[in-house]
């Protein structure tokens, strides 16, 4: 079954759309993944982690700086949430 030219041409249009949509979006979720030397099982100590990531990205962000160089952009908010808790720490970055 053959597409006419009108289906191929909404089609394209649609993929375009979607295209800009993901290239507009101003939010970026990242996977990190950290390692420590001995366990860490206490839900507290987890947040405290937590906690501490965010504060290290604001600090940096005050620093060097998180958003491209080139770009003109810059970081407003960090959300860290970790695995398995429902908490999400929140700071703001500027």
């Amino acid at each position: 079954m053959a597409l006419s030219f009108g289906s191929v041409i909404f089609i394209y249009y649609l993929c375009i759309q979607i295209l800009k949509q993901i290239s507009m979006n101003n939010k970026l979720t990242f996977t990190v993944t950290l390692e420590f030397e001995s366990k860490i099982t206490d839900d507290n100590d987890v947040r405290q982690v937590a906690e501490n990531i965010a504060r290290a990205i604001v600090s940096e962000t005050n620093g060097e700086g998180i958003a491209p160089q080139d770009g003109d952009t810059y970081l407003q908010n960090v959300a860290v949430k970790p695995m398995y808790l429902d908490e999400v720490i929140t700071k703001k970055a500027y």
